[in-house]
């Protein structure tokens, strides 16, 4: 469990320095095709592994030997929990979602990429302007998945439900770190949506 630890740090730092900060050109069609868009800070990173391959992937070997697992055979995606401040844009569905409001937690998937492969990457702690749709349930795909902590035992984690689950929209441009040379951009989404309404 130490080297998942250790390793989880290490894609956490990359991820860090390699934080999306997307211009504005493609800010009106990211609007447009979110349902929802809200800012938020992250409070916390967890994966959504297949509980029977993490298994497998962490025990030691016929000799005894512990071997360093393989992410890629048992992790699914990263969930970020996201808590939020505001509620820019919501369509239809995300209104008739009681939870989806200032204040409370989303969950956001992102398949198990790192940034620069086109998935995002969020930090905790810092805040973000999201653009977001409904992630599409695939019963299949999630089966035997679970959401898991780093560097708890295996034998924990709540089963994971893609149907409670959002994700963001395009590619890392969909999710902006939010700082001081990012108040123009958010005033023109929240421009581009009383706008659209």
């Amino acid at each position: 469990m130490f080297r998942i630890c250790v390793l989880f740090f290490l894609v956490s730092f990359y991820s860090i320095a390699h934080a999306q900060s997307p211009g504005t050109s493609n800010v009106a069609n990211l609007a447009t095709d979110s349902s929802a868009i809200v800012t938020g800070s992250v409070e916390q990173v967890v994966w959504v592994v297949n509980r029977d391959k993490m298994i497998s992937a962490t025990r030691p070997s016929a000799s005894g030997k512990i071997k360093l697992p393989n992410l890629d055979e048992f992790v699914v995606g990263r969930l970020y929990r996201v808590r939020i401040r505001e509620l820019i844009k919501a369509d239809e569905t995300i209104k008739k979602d009681q939870k989806f409001a200032p204040g409370n937690v989303v969950n956001i998937f992102a398949p198990w990429q790192l940034a620069d492969e086109g998935s995002p990457a969020f930090v905790e702690k810092e805040n973000y302007l999201i653009f977001l749709l409904p992630l599409e349930a695939d019963d299949q795909k999630f089966a035997g998945t679970i959401v898991h902590r780093p560097g708890a035992p295996s034998s924990e984690g709540a089963t994971f439900n893609s149907r409670q689950v959002y994700r963001v929209v395009g590619d890392a441009s969909g999710a902006i770190l939010l700082s001081q040379k990012s108040g123009k951009i958010l005033a023109e989404v929240r421009s581009l949506v009383r706008k659209g309404r």
